[in-house]
């Protein structure tokens, strides 16, 4: 099955903290961590869900996803060849893989994934060392926007 991405909204940075999670009613998912894959050979194919919210502060990417579902537990996996594009700002392309676990419930579930960023930003950095505290593009599969991720701290 194809994914499905639709972004309704995004949380400014500001914004941009656990906190967030407090007044959220869905469920907050397992903390995950982009995985690096330079050969481009992971899977893209990718359950049905929509990410309605994200935001960035540090090296953690917030995403508030939706997908059909209840009655069987829902993975998601965060891909990317962590290579830079030219561009100025350069740009990253992350994929993140929905895995509904064959669930046939309808309920609408809403979920926020945690992805810690610290794997992209190393591999940015090893390839470009002169970006130290620079800006990085990320492109969500899918996401209209690019999302700023400032290389700090490093």
């Amino acid at each position: 099955m194809a994914s499905v991405f639709d972004t309704t909204s995004n949380l400014d940075d500001s914004s941009a903290t656990a906190a967030d999670t407090d007044n959220f009613a869905g469920d907050v998912g397992s903390n995950l961590v982009v995985r690096i894959d330079t050969t481009d050979g992971f899977s893209k194919q990718s359950d049905d869900f929509s990410v309605d919210r994200f935001s960035v502060s540090g090296d953690s990417l917030k995403l508030v996803v939706s997908y059909g579902g209840g009655c069987e537990p829902h993975d998601f996996v965060v891909w990317t060849n962590g290579s830079p594009s030219q561009d100025k700002p350069p740009t990253v392309s992350i994929v993140v893989v929905h895995d509904a676990n064959d669930d046939t419930c309808e309920a609408i579930i809403q979920q926020v994934l945690l992805i810690d960023l610290s794997p992209l930003k190393a591999s940015v950095l090893k390839q470009h060392p002169e970006m130290k505290n620079g800006i990085v593009s990320i492109v969500v599969q899918g996401v209209g926007q690019p999302i700023r991720y400032r290389l700090q701290g490093t």
